[in-house]
């Protein structure tokens, strides 16, 4: 049934056909469609099979890959159970066995069985399910690094709660394992890679992978395998030295490394090692076609033959003097009579690693072509841990000296940065353990065994070292860094010590840390091993650690975001235009951009945020959007329910979301940090920013022109840090957004206007920026939008935007904006059909806005709108080569 390229009847590779039958059945037996059947008879099965206990929580919907992973969260014969429940609910072929051996890898923690949180979200839900479909209806023939679908869906899926890349990624290696493989392994071959982009690079290093290696993806990931097997415990992996040919020639080295094996002649290679047969007839075999054998030498190829087996360790002398070694893990047991050309013809596949050690001053066995390692045993050992990077140290690294530690602390790949980093503190997961009366490792180990009892011996061992490092060996003022799953990581201080019980977040466990230093950093910006790390709180080694006090003390030596990096964004304005603004900007500190429905003003302001900043530094900026139930309590602070000790109602003083960002500005006074309010007219503006309307004006960023604001009295009573008196920071700045176009809405005050820059956005068609940005873009057809087309919408919305300017009930500020007219790259058009996609946007959105605008004059609107659609389709328009505005 599989094209893996692997022997399914081999137990390492015996759980494929079972696999990838159950992803078939869930397939073309239609049971996305069924998924409260699946749910009903889960709920039945749950005592049979020991399901995990999140199948409790299911309403009506669960996505294939929580199904598989369900499999992967026990033993082996837990495992059996639960594949015996599959078989029977989804009605599988009798002839499909059970798998000989535990997959191997990926496996899922019990706590992170389902790929949510609680009951599944439906939209969620279906992006699991559309990734499955699509898989499951293409194959491995399709150009997985130009497959812009998958791409889409790939970044759609790591955005559904509780799912990050390693585990999307050993999904679809579970489903389809010729065309899949788990980041971890990739990484394993091609080294660390910044998954910012993450499905595109996924995907590219994907292919790349294939084109170097050549070789079944199942059976990569049983080498990645056999060394993280190496990495858990390597004193327990038995050594054989295996010289690449005879005496001092060397001769089958190159040959052994090249094609990923290691082999042994005697001039028996007609001899089928692997057929049944007793030691005497496998000697009598072999002195058949060799009559010169010795002893010692039958005695070579009943170790390599019988003794040698998956997961062992292969070293071999690459020099004459033996002073360079290579290694690798043994990955089957055995190529036997192979018909290939080559020879030796009787091979053990080998992962050999892509490090060499030094045995000059390593005792290796003598001139034996196969014999077992014991001498030099524990040297070897110390020097092929040392090769694979593996920290003896539990705590890590010390630090430099003068300097606190620095840990990378993994916020749930990522997931639960921003969560953090928002709330001020960072934290460790295993809800389940408890660890607030933990005094020592063996304390939390204990505690794990409890909890996880089916865990394997690495993941513990794993897991607890993280727990233990973040209770016990970090400490106030160590920095730690924490990456998100966009390709950037925040850094900030530690201030306290651990906490325990925490509900309302992620994290029960957690430490408070200023994140007032915090930046969006690019992980590119340290060196690849940092990220490299699986463990969940790690510290950083010498190296790192300078490269991290190096960053954060040095100057950028020039602006990350410039003028025309915003312009390369495609914001449509002319670089004068934006030097205005920011101009602007920077004098008054408060600018309002205003403009008609669909000029592109949220768009804009981020990227003004950016450009007033010198770099793309999200943690600085802080958004809201203003409506009619918006209040001071919101923007300024105030009194807010919440719930005591006793769990009863209480109201609490907390600051609002300005002053939020104004404390965090307040201690990082050398940067910049600004708040975009969106629809700013939108609130009661004098309700709203109540004394602020004094504090942001320019000329009053300064202390001594600071407020006492009530609630911050109380929150002083409180014990809070904050001072009750309050003013606005000169490095904060406001953004604004409004809209003319809404009938519901009154005009700026005479204050608010003396107190905010105004910028004018108008749309763009016809406009040379515009142009450009319809006749470079790629769209889903692959072609750039027809310039007939683009004429056609230049001349029938430049003339509908005339119409309305000349309406004395409306105005230009109620004109059409280009943002209608800019395609998605990835969707538009549907089809290819760029007429039925400008008839769409008419129809769903042009249409209603003029019926909105002339309510009072139907027919007008419906003549407007038929106007933009004669002459449709636009045919041998859409064919025309040139437009001139």
């Amino acid at each position: 049934m599989s094209d893996d390229g692997v022997d399914t009847n081999r137990p390492e590779y015996s759980w494929i056909p079972f696999f990838e039958e159950l992803a078939l059945r869930l397939h073309e037996d239609g049971w996305r469609h069924r998924q409260p059947e699946i749910v009903a008879a889960l709920k039945r099965a749950k005592g049979e099979a020991n399901l995990n206990k999140s199948v409790d929580d299911l309403n009506e919907l669960i996505d294939p890959f929580s199904l598989f992973s369900m499999i992967r969260t026990q033993g082996f014969d837990e495992a059996r159970k639960v594949m015996d429940v599959y078989k029977r609910i989804f009605d599988l072929a009798d002839d499909v066995k059970l798998p000989q051996q535990d997959p191997i890898a990926p496996y899922r923690l019990p706590i992170s069985a389902m790929f949510f949180s609680g009951v599944p979200d439906a939209s969620q839900n279906d992006i699991l399910w559309d990734l499955f479909e699509y898989v499951m209806s293409t194959d491995n023939s399709e150009d997985n690094a130009n497959n812009e679908a998958l791409t889409t869906l790939l970044n759609q899926s790591i955005g559904v709660n509780n799912v990050k890349e390693g585990s999307i990624t050993g999904a679809l290696y579970w489903i389809s394992p010729s065309r899949f493989l788990k980041t971890d392994t990739i990484d394993q071959f091609l080294g660390r890679f910044s998954y910012r982009d993450f499905g595109k690079n996924y995907l590219v290093r994907l292919n790349l992978l294939r084109e170097r290696q050549g070789r079944p993806f199942p059976e990569l990931n049983n080498e990645e395998w056999f060394v993280r097997q190496f990495i858990k415990n390597p004193d327990k992996n038995p050594i054989w030295q295996i010289r690449g040919g005879s005496g001092r020639e060397l001769e089958y080295v190159k040959q052994f490394l090249d094609g990923g094996y290691t082999a042994i002649s005697y001039g028996v290679d007609q001899v089928d090692l692997s057929a049944p047969m007793s030691l005497d007839e496998r000697d009598q075999a072999c002195l058949e076609q060799n009559p010169d054998l010795t002893q010692r030498a039958l005695t070579q190829i009943g170790k390599f033959s019988y003794e040698i087996r998956s997961g062992h360790i292969i070293v071999m002398p690459v020099a004459t003097n033996g002073a360079i070694i290579q290694y690798g893990f043994v990955t089957s047991d055995g190529v036997w009579h192979a018909n290939d050309g080559k020879t030796p013809r009787n091979r053990l596949t080998v992962c050999w690693r892509p490090e060499s050690i030094n045995g000059e001053d390593l005792p290796l066995p003598g001139a034996a072509a196969v014999q077992e390692v014991a001498k030099a045993r524990v040297d070897l050992l110390v020097r092929l841990k040392a090769a694979e990077g593996i920290v003896e140290d539990e705590v890590g690294p010390e630090p430099l000296e003068g300097k606190p530690r620095v840990w990378l602390v993994r916020s749930n790949g990522g997931t639960h940065a921003p969560t953090v980093a928002a709330d001020g503190y960072v934290g460790i997961g295993w809800n389940q353990m408890v660890l607030s009366g933990a005094k020592s490792r063996d304390d939390v180990s204990d505690e794990h065994l409890r909890c996880y009892p089916a865990a394997n011996q690495y993941t513990r061992g794993q897991e607890v070292g993280s727990i233990n490092r973040f209770l016990f060996h970090m400490r106030p003022d160590d920095f730690v860094l924490t990456p998100d799953n966009q390709g950037y990581f925040y850094y900030g201080v530690v201030t306290g010590e651990t906490t325990f019980g925490h509900e309302g977040g992620p994290y029960g466990t957690r430490r408070t840390v200023d994140w007032s230093l915090a930046d969006m950093r690019d992980r590119s910006a340290l060196p690849d091993g940092v990220w490299s790390k699986h463990q969940t709180v790690i510290a950083l080694n010498a190296d790192e650690q300078e490269a991290f006090h190096r960053l954060i003390t040095s100057a950028p030596a020039a602006p990350v975001y410039g003028y025309f990096d915003m312009l390369n964004d495609g914001v449509f304005l002319e670089l004068e235009d934006i030097r205005r603004m920011d101009g602007v900007l920077r004098g008054k500190k408060n600018i309002i951009l205003q403009g008609p429905p669909g000029v592109g003003k949220t768009f804009v302001t981020k990227r003004l945020a950016y450009v007033l900043m010198g770099e793309r530094a999200d943690s600085r900026i802080a958004s809201v959007q203003f409506h009619q139930s918006y209040a001071y309590e919101d923007f300024v602070g105030g009194y807010r329910p919440g719930l005591n000790d006793d769990n009863q109602l209480v109201f609490e003083a907390r600051d609002g979301s300005f002053l939020q960002l104004c404390e965090r500005a307040r201690i990082d006074p050398e940067r910049r940090y600004v708040m975009l309010i969106d629809e700013i007219n939108r609130g009661n503006l004098s309700r709203v920013f109540g004394e602020l309307l004094m504090l942001i004006e320019a000329d009053k960023r300064s202390e001594r022109h600071a407020v006492a604001l009530q609630h911050r009295v109380a929150m002083v009573d409180r014990g809070s840090a904050n001072s009750a008196s309050f003013y606005v920071p000169p490095n904060v700045y406001i953004i604004g957004t409004m809209n003319l176009a809404d009938r519901s809405l009154t005009g700026m005050n005479v204050a608010m206007r003396r107190r905010f820059g105004f910028a004018e956005l108008r749309p763009q068609f016809g406009e040379a920026r515009f142009r450009k940005w319809l006749n470079d873009t790629k769209f889903a057809d692959d072609e750039s939008m027809p310039k007939g087309m683009q004429r056609e919408i230049h001349r029938r919305i430049a003339r509908l935007n005339e119409t309305i300017a000349n309406d004395s009930s409306l105005g230009k500020q109620y004109a059409v904006g280009h943002s209608f007219f800019c395609p998605d790259p990835d969707r538009d058009p549907p089809d290819g059909d760029w007429d039925e996609w400008y008839k769409m946007v008419v129809d769903y959105e042009i249409r209603p806005l003029l019926e909105e605008y002339w309510f009072d004059a139907p027919e007008t609107a419906k003549r407007e709108a038929d106007i933009l659609l004669d002459g449709m389709p636009f045919g041998g328009l859409a064919d025309a080569d040139t437009f001139d505005a």
